[in-house]
């Protein structure tokens, strides 16, 4: 019994208890703290995964949507040209008092293509998460236009067949059908318009995206970030970012890459179309060569 007092009271034995009870606490403290550290570490990890991949999705989308952009505005272009030539020309120049008019060529298919998966992702800047927002918008009004002027025109020709089964004289007829087609082409050429101030907005979301994809931070702090220099407080910094000012500051900061982006894909597609239009493919060759040589030529 003695020999259990003097072991229990001795100082070794205690130091030694002590040192095993704080080591399993050290062991189980420094488990969770590893386990948490590391469930932080994965969960900013894979919202840094999740931003990169609507980066990526967001420049495809805009890609592939300034490509239709521009192709719309060609193929109406091109409608235009073979209205012109088929019925505003005829009936400007020979109008025959005695005979009905009626001639028409086909409205193209037109739709404009956008990921709507776009307006779920995340994005980690607010001038992109409103363009995408804005761009949206506009596009679903865009294509439910484009399908309403092919009904449009189609109800143009509805009109001039139902004036010649009415009886209507062919002048009444004929300048019928030649202001409904001068109405409607006003109308193609305002949406053309449009289209151009829709090609700006893409590709400023363009732009600014490619800026997260090559990880500019230096240049996206220069350009989105908030400093309380300007604010007051953090409500007035949220409530200057639920503007529309914080997109504009934006736009007049990218202004000149987003015109020079404009013109360079307009050149490159004047001179895909003037390599289309070539007759042989002798002709073709010259223009690729010069195309190459004009390249090599461009100031580095």
């Amino acid at each position: 019994m003695n020999n259990l007092l003097v072991y229990l009271h001795s100082d070794s034995t205690l130091i030694y208890k002590w040192q095993d009870f704080l080591g399993s606490i050290a062991g189980v403290i420094g488990a969770i703290f590893v386990a948490f550290f590391g469930f932080v570490l994965n969960h900013y990890y894979q919202k840094y995964k999740e931003v990169r991949e609507s980066a990526r999705r967001i420049e495809i989308a805009m890609a592939l949507g300034l490509n239709d952009l521009y192709d719309t505005e060609k193929h109406l272009n091109d409608f235009l040209t073979r209205l012109n030539q088929i019925v505003i020309q005829p009936l400007q120049i020979m109008v025959q008092p005695t005979q009905y008019f009626f001639s028409k060529t086909n409205f193209p298919p037109l739709v404009i293509s956008l990921d709507a998966e776009l307006l779920r992702a995340k994005h980690s800047s607010y001038y992109v998460h409103n363009k995408v927002l804005i761009i949206h918008k506009n596009i679903e009004q865009t294509n439910r236009m484009l399908a309403e002027m092919k009904i449009e025109y189609e109800r143009i020709i509805e009109t001039a067949k139902f004036l010649m089964v009415q009886g209507a004289t062919p002048t009444n007829q004929q300048h019928e059908y030649l202001s409904n087609n001068k109405s409607f082409i006003d109308f193609i050429n305002n949406v053309i318009d449009q289209l151009k101030i829709a090609r700006k907005v893409l590709a400023q979301t363009k732009i600014y995206n490619l800026k997260f994809l090559n990880k500019e931070r230096i240049s996206i702090w220069g350009l989105e970030g908030i400093s309380f220099k300007f604010f007051s407080c953090k409500r007035e910094i949220e409530e200057y970012k639920s503007t529309l000012a914080c997109l504009d500051r934006i736009d007049k900061q990218i202004n000149t890459e987003v015109d020079k982006s404009l013109t360079d894909a307009e050149e490159r597609r004047d001179g895909y179309e003037n390599i289309k239009t070539a007759h042989t493919f002798k002709e073709r060759l010259i223009q690729v060569m010069r195309g190459i040589r004009d390249w090599l030529n461009e100031p580095k």
